[in-house]
């Protein structure tokens, strides 16, 4: 049984863990998001710790409705995840095409963006 909801669920237990590890090392550096450069779009929006926790809990949330199998927490934690990741892809491109200040970040963030996107459409 496990193995068929693995199996089912791979991209949203690969984003919701990935997510996770994200707002872990957010957390853990909170120098990231105060001092790097990259960061300084996202800072505008949304203060540092939120971010990191958002990414935390809705991660583990995602997790949490796989296992229960519960539609209202997938829903809620993908959507919210599709917005974090989507939110992180913008703010880095911002950097790199309007401010000038290269780096990839952008399209690293939009692989899981797209992932979460997917699975958010097959969710509705």
């Amino acid at each position: 049984m496990w193995k068929n909801v693995i199996l089912l669920r791979f991209d949203g237990l690969v984003i919701a863990l990935a997510s996770i590890w994200y707002g872990f090392t957010l957390i853990t550096n909170p120098e990231m998001l105060e001092q790097y450069k990259t960061y300084e779009v996202i800072n505008r929006v949304l203060q540092d710790p939120f971010l990191a926790y958002a990414f935390l809990i809705f991660g583990v949330l995602k997790i949490v409705g796989i296992i229960l199998n519960n539609r209202t927490l997938k829903v809620v934690s993908i959507f919210a995840l599709f917005f974090l990741w989507t939110m992180f892809t913008t703010s880095f491109f911002i950097m790199h095409y309007y401010y000038q200040f290269p780096t990839s970040l952008g399209g690293i963030c939009l692989i899981p963006a797209l992932i979460s996107g997917k699975i958010a459409l097959s969710e509705v």
